[in-house]
């Protein structure tokens, strides 16, 4: 004669609520899981596709673009009858020899923060984004696409200046305008 186990079965509607929203809790944990492994590979892939892109050749060597903060910068905007403000945050991606990259030492601990300009690539850079940033008016940069245009004006003067190192790209990491 066989004994067959018992198992407890949840009874009514409230032990296969808990079993559902266990189920459901797991799927989503479980596609989370997912998106967090692979999908960030996938949205990286085009990314590191681009980086690759914007390496060249110095000395037989491929030299990625470093980029440098150069913070956040308020100027005052030509405006009709009323005082307007830009503040935009600035990196500048420089493509410069080995021996040029410096890093910026200071803070609590001492360490180092990142790559910088030269000092007077520094002071000419920094001149140039404020010369060029408080030329524009409200109107202009209120339009759309304004941001491409200031990009690339910015980055062209950028290279005619920058004695120690290439521009190969002008961002802004932050555009806000009042």
């Amino acid at each position: 004669m066989r004994s067959a186990i018992a198992f407890p079965t949840p009874r009514g509607r409230r032990g296969v609520s808990k079993l559902l929203v266990l189920v459901i809790v797991g799927l989503l944990v479980g596609a989370g899981t997912g998106w967090a492994v692979w999908g960030r590979q996938l949205v990286k892939g085009p990314a590191a596709a681009k980086g690759a892109a914007q390496k060249h050749k110095q000395n037989g060597k491929t030299e990625p673009l470093t980029y440098i903060d150069m913070g956040a910068f308020l100027v005052n905007l030509l405006s009709e009858g009323q005082l307007r403000y830009l503040e935009a945050k600035v990196v500048v991606g420089v493509r410069m020899p080995k021996d040029k990259h410096k890093a910026k030492k200071g803070g609590h601990g001492g360490g180092d923060e990142g790559p910088s300009l030269s000092p007077a690539d520094d002071v000419r850079a920094r001149d140039i984004i404020v010369s060029v940033l408080s030329t524009q008016s409200f109107a202009q940069l209120s339009s759309s696409g304004p941001q491409g245009k200031l990009k690339t004006e910015l980055k062209q003067k950028l290279a005619a200046a920058l004695k120690d190192c290439t521009v190969g790209a002008v961002l802004f990491t932050s555009f806000v305008m009042q």
